[in-house]
């Protein structure tokens, strides 16, 4: 008689999932607690109000991390010319999945990293990405939501504050800018997954996202937060559709300067005139879209600070990261994925960075900008950490690389996510 096997019980599924009830129950409790004194309202009336705290806090990762599962699949198949639309199934064992395995984050915990049908391992950084994406979201929402469009360095007084605690009230305007940034960092997102592979971006996927980032921005005009000049002023400039587009003109110029700075280092080989069509120059035509993108999101201002901390974050990433299947990465693949993080962090405090002196602004004076820019001549010397054949893209083969073999086998089953 065949023994039937005992199964295991998930210690770390479970203790996530403990540790995250164990959270809200303490900020419901909590939140009443500390509300209730400064309020006419009783403790136990507040709870619901915190319960909808948790309630906004979850949909905002759910949103963020399944958009990163969707971001997976993009990274593996555009660049291959792959479809990015069916339903997921695993390569090996062509067993369809369940709804509950792409589960972005706890899909993977709850199979403890491996295809419930054939049992291969799945890779853990899909759902590393889809965390940090999800949580790059939630913090987004968080401040522009909650926080009444405070983390932006305009002119307040119309859009209502609201404190940590309090209900969000959530205005046209508000959903608007979140809305928008929420795309513009899913989009520096995708662009740095695939750089992250040492793929070529698609043209097609390039094209979509200048469309949405540009697009956005001349439909409604207050998106471009900050003047395309520097300027004393703390008043909220009048917009025009002149101003507009010189401000989406600066942030590409300089995202192409501040490109061509770190491109003597991660692409040095690169020549736009004497070889368009190099391999050297495609890495620093990818690093300009995405520098651009930022130098039209952020402003011209804030794109030279995010330059700055995105290369030091990724210069050190290049040097500690020791172990496969990582250690191959060179300092390009490092910085397009730092940017959006940083992106992340300007957007979340950037009313707070407008009030620091040494932070590249609106409000900075020209030393500022200057010393920004001398020390995107010195950083970049971190990111040169590959040797030039590494450059090329690559093709993952799932008969040689058992790495790659995890890539892909999780690459299809986050398919799912862009039916």
């Amino acid at each position: 008689m065949k023994r039937r096997r005992r199964r295991r019980t998930n210690w770390v599924f479970a203790g996530v999932i403990a540790s995250l009830v164990l959270i809200a129950v303490l900020y419901v409790l909590g939140g009443a607690a500390i509300k209730t004194p400064s309020t006419a309202f009783q403790f136990h009336e507040l709870l619901l109000a915190r319960g909808i705290d948790c309630v906004v806090v979850i949909w905002l990762f759910c949103v963020g991390s399944a958009i990163g599962s969707f971001l997976n699949v993009v990274a593996w198949r555009m660049p291959r010319g792959k479809s990015i639309n069916g339903f997921s199934h695993c390569p090996r064992c062509q067993e369809r999945l369940a709804w509950h395995d792409n589960l972005p984050v706890f899909g993977w915990l709850a199979l403890r990293g491996r295809c419930r049908s054939c049992h291969l391992p799945i890779s853990p950084r899909y759902p590393l990405v889809e965390l940090v994406v999800g949580l790059c979201i939630t913090a987004i929402g968080l401040v522009e939501l909650y926080g009444g469009l405070r983390n932006l360095p305009i002119a307040g007084g119309t859009i209502p504050r609201l404190r940590p605690l309090s209900m969000p009230i959530v205005t046209r305007e508000m959903g608007g800018f979140w809305l928008y940034h929420t795309a513009a960092v899913t989009s520096l997102w995708g662009l740095g997954l695939i750089r992250f592979d040492a793929q070529r971006l698609p043209l097609r996927l390039v094209l979509f996202v200048f469309a949405v980032v540009i697009g956005g921005m001349l439909l409604w005009w207050p998106l471009a937060v900050v003047p395309w000049q520097l300027t004393d002023s703390a008043v909220r400039t009048p917009w025009s559709l002149l101003g507009v587009v010189m401000r989406m003109l600066t942030g590409l110029v300089a995202g192409t300067m501040i490109a061509r700075s770190l491109g003597r280092f991660v692409a040095p080989a690169a020549d736009l005139k004497l070889d368009p069509l190099g391999k050297e120059t495609a890495r620093l035509v990818d690093l300009i879209a995405i520098m651009s993108i930022v130098g039209i999101v952020v402003g011209w201002q804030a794109s030279l600070g995010v330059a700055v901390v995105a290369t030091l974050l990724a210069g050190w990433l290049a040097q500690r990261v020791s172990s496969r299947p990582l250690a191959d990465r060179d300092g390009l693949a490092w910085l397009a994925v730092t940017i959006p993080v940083v992106v992340t962090l300007q957007i979340v405090f950037w009313r707070t960075l407008e009030a620091v002196p040494i932070w590249p602004s609106s409000h900075a004076s020209p030393w500022t900008i200057v010393a920004a820019a001398m020390l995107l001549l010195i950083l970049p010397m971190t990111l040169r950490t590959i040797p030039a054949e590494s450059s090329a893209p690559r093709e993952e083969d799932p008969e040689d690389d058992p790495v790659d073999e995890d890539q892909e086998v999780d690459g299809e089953d986050r398919a799912a996510a862009s039916a």
